[in-house]
């Protein structure tokens, strides 16, 4: 999933949470949007679904007839009535709730990898799991709810009791749970038929994510799915092509990127309100909620390289940073980036951020940058992997293991914190 990251609902980011990052009805008759897409010479990785039942132009999202009971509240009531995201800016790289900052660590036992929804308060450094019981062990045997076997995990929380979380078993389908903190109960919100989503995030009071199974009009498709947060009902089920990569939907808008097309349509107003044809693979995004402009990072297939756009409300813009970019993340004020400087581990480049963080300020980007931050240790800071964050003047990244020039991921991966203002580092290691 390296496009795929993560939103939420009260944060999300979130997750990135993200911050991190999150049954209504449709109009009283059925909807029908069609939107054609351009697509490059640079295609994005196909997540396919049956080939027989397939009928539509794999260029096109399409929204068929679903069936939505008429009686079912209106999309726009859903969203009125629950706020949405306190977060200034949401990602789709970490989880942020009440100055909380969420994220995955991973430890082997019993044989097997274990990860674990953890969370980091940047301004007192306490830390622990997200799983609230103290007896419980987190291992594969103890029945911990908020735990994956095996497997990442895609997760937010939308209050500080109530968990959202995808469940996955090998490349089988997988599970959407909301989990009550308060006593570690386990509810299945949805079960997809094919694989995990690419993205869930929320919007108002419905949860969006993908199900690249659905079956919408007798056919079986990729498509987005909307979900009550309240009543935990289906209501909306909008047909995508294999292509399509959603990023995120705010205010009824769905920003993603389709076969190197970066894309906002309307989804209320059957309306495509821009495109740009950029080519590549989308690495991250950020969304800023004081402004609504949604940011987002587009590298080379290949190279491992590119380049951020930021669109305002208008159209897709190219932000003017200094040199190609492997990784960003947006702030409030500025820009933080790693230009791309591939970095060798073991014969063998696996870091392409040459384990530096520069910044900007968000007005002049292409203004002279600052270094905010080497890695003397030469860990790597950026990879396929894990993004670095810098939250309240900390920085945040994944400790990777390496061996022959390859990623460890059967060790320990903890995560660590590095106080900019100091120097001062800590492990934060899985459920302690």
């Amino acid at each position: 999933m390296l496009y795929w990251k993560k939103a939420l609902f009260l944060l999300v980011v979130c997750l990135c949470v993200s911050s991190c990052r999150e049954s209504v009805t449709a109009p009283q008759e059925t909807e029908h949007i069609q939107e054609t897409m351009s697509s490059s010479s640079v295609d994005e990785p196909q997540q396919h679904s049956d080939p027989s039942d397939q009928e539509t132009n794999p260029n096109t999202i399409t929204v068929e007839d679903t069936e939505i009971k008429e009686e079912d509240p209106d999309f726009s009531e859903i969203q009125e009535s629950i706020p949405q995201d306190p977060c200034r800016i949401l990602s789709s790289t970490y989880n942020l709730l009440d100055g909380r900052f969420y994220f995955e660590t991973k430890q082997k036992t019993d044989g097997k990898t274990i990860g674990m929804p953890t969370w980091c308060d940047p301004e007192t450094k306490e830390h622990g799991p997200v799983c609230r019981d103290p007896l419980c062990s987190h291992s594969p045997s103890s029945g911990c709810p908020c735990i994956t076997v095996n497997a990442s995990t895609d997760f937010f929380l939308t209050d500080e009791n109530t968990l959202w979380q995808v469940k996955t078993e090998g490349f089988g389908p997988c599970r959407i749970e909301r989990i009550d903190l308060n006593d570690n109960s386990a509810h299945l919100v949805y079960s997809t038929s094919l694989g995990e989503p690419g993205f869930v995030c929320t919007d108002g009071g419905i949860l969006w994510f993908t199900d690249n199974g659905a079956r919408i009009g007798g056919k079986t498709t990729k498509a987005l799915i909307g979900i009550d947060i309240g009543t935990e009902e289906t209501v909306s089920e909008i047909p995508l092509s294999d292509s399509a990569v959603p990023c995120l939907v705010r205010g009824g808008l769905l920003y993603g990127c389709e076969s190197g097309t970066l894309f906002v349509t309307d989804l209320a107003k059957e309306e495509r309100l821009a495109e740009e044809t950029v080519g590549g693979l989308f690495e991250s995004w950020y969304f800023d909620t004081e402004d609504d402009s949604f940011w987002i990072a587009v590298n080379d297939r290949n190279e491992q390289k590119g380049s951020v756009y930021v669109y305002e409300g208008e159209a897709f813009r190219k932000v003017p940073l200094p040199g190609e970019v492997f990784c960003f993340q947006l702030s409030e004020d500025e820009i933080l980036y790693s230009p791309y400087d591939p970095i060798t581990f073991g014969g063998k480049a696996v870091d392409h951020s040459g384990g530096k963080i520069w910044h900007v300020n968000r007005d002049s980007p292409d203004g002279e940058p600052e270094l905010l931050f080497e890695n003397a240790e030469k860990e790597p800071l950026c990879t396929s992997l894990a993004r670095w964050t810098v939250l309240d003047g900390q920085l945040f990244y994944s400790k990777i293991g390496l061996s022959g020039g390859s990623f460890n991921l059967a060790d320990d991966m903890p995560m660590k914190r590095v106080d900019l203002s100091t120097g001062e580092t800590e492990e934060i290691v899985f459920g302690k």
